[in-house]
């Protein structure tokens, strides 16, 4: 798995699911999140979809708090803040499904 930039989020790394890019405006990415990994509030030009495989995080998007679990599904927005955080013991598998408007 690769790692997210280490200056921007801590113990998230991730395998993108299309290396060959052959899915046209969406990027599909299995992100492993270790306990106390965190990727922090901030905004995104495109649209995200969360599904979480394994595990549990608490999520922020816009003013409100989730707590995600395995199952969950979560949608942000383009332009939306977000950001989330595994505060439990175990590693949190979740999709991260990027959807490029243009």
């Amino acid at each position: 798995m690769g790692e997210i930039r280490e200056e921007w989020s801590q113990k998230i790394y991730w395998k993108n699911l299309d290396p060959a890019g052959l899915i046209e405006r969406l990027t599909v990415r299995l992100v492993k999140v270790e306990p106390g990994g965190e990727f922090p509030l901030h905004r995104d030009p495109y649209s995200h979809l969360f599904y979480i495989v394994k595990g549990s995080c608490e999520a922020h998007l816009g003013e409100d708090v989730y707590r995600l679990k395995s199952g969950h599904i979560a949608f942000v927005k383009a332009g939306e803040i977000h950001g989330y955080i595994n505060n439990a013991e175990e590693n949190t598998f979740l999709l991260s499904m990027n959807i490029h408007e243009d």
